[in-house]
């Protein structure tokens, strides 16, 4: 555990250095205020919960964050040379895998954590009647379904820059995965078959992060995200060992 904690403490402070950091924090949360703030002017707050668009607002640019938070751990080291470094220090590929992966959810917690504020700061100028009607139970439900969604998003994200030499590929692999492959599912399903089946599996993100936060409870998605996870984590370690990296 010491040197994964070594690890993770390596990433983290080297992406506090790094001013892309604050740069994607900033554009997530203003991306996720934006369409919060529509959804509360189009007047969908009469309607639905505000904990509930507030999910669905955020889940919607959840995997951008990611894929911008994970491009440059293992593709940036790579190209500069510095992975060799660190894989010649007595660490095991789990333990390499496992850091960064730590590290990287750290920081997308914050980011997560950045916009929950939103509906306390918007709600008292934007509809002030929905404000103590706010529940925060929902807020801690939908936070708390976005963050295992962030799990499997920061997996894939790895799994990708690992893949790839440049950061850009691993960026494009991982939105396609994370944000395309969910929505084509969904439109596909909704035009041949009943979307129940890709619900159960909380897709797409947004929406189920929404019935979170709405009290619809379901164990299958939360297992979904979670197997998830667990896989692209796992295929990241099998990468690092078959492509014999340490000999580059």
């Amino acid at each position: 555990m010491r040197a994964e904690r070594v690890i993770w403490q390596r990433e983290v402070k080297a992406a506090l250095l790094h001013g892309a950091t604050y740069i994607e924090w900033a554009a997530f949360t203003a991306a996720c205020g934006w369409s919060f703030t529509a959804a509360l002017r189009s007047g969908d707050g009469g309607f639905v919960r505000v904990a509930e668009l507030w999910g669905q607002s955020v889940g919607w640019w959840l995997p951008f964050l990611s894929a911008l938070l994970t491009m440059r751990l293992f593709s940036g080291e790579r190209a500069s040379g510095t992975l060799e470094t660190l894989l010649t220090a007595p660490v095991s590929e789990w333990q390499v895998v496992w850091g960064k992966y730590w590290a990287a959810f750290s920081i997308g917690l914050f980011g997560l954590a950045l916009t929950v504020v939103l509906p306390l700061l918007m709600l008292p100028y934007l509809a002030p009647a929905l404000t103590v009607a706010t529940s925060g139970a929902g807020v801690a439900l939908a936070a708390a379904a976005l963050a295992i969604q962030l799990a499997l998003w920061i997996a894939v994200g790895l799994f990708f820059s690992l893949l790839w030499v440049h950061s850009v590929a691993a960026l494009v692999s991982s939105l396609f995965v994370c944000v395309l492959l969910p929505y084509v599912a969904t439109l596909t399903a909704t035009t041949w078959f009943s979307v129940e089946w890709l619900a159960r599996l909380g897709v797409p993100g947004g929406g189920w992060a929404a019935e979170v936060a709405g009290g619809l409870i379901v164990v299958s998605p939360w297992v979904c995200y979670g197997a998830g996870a667990w896989c692209f984590v796992f295929m990241t370690v099998q990468l690092l060992e078959v492509r014999q990296i340490r000999s580059y």
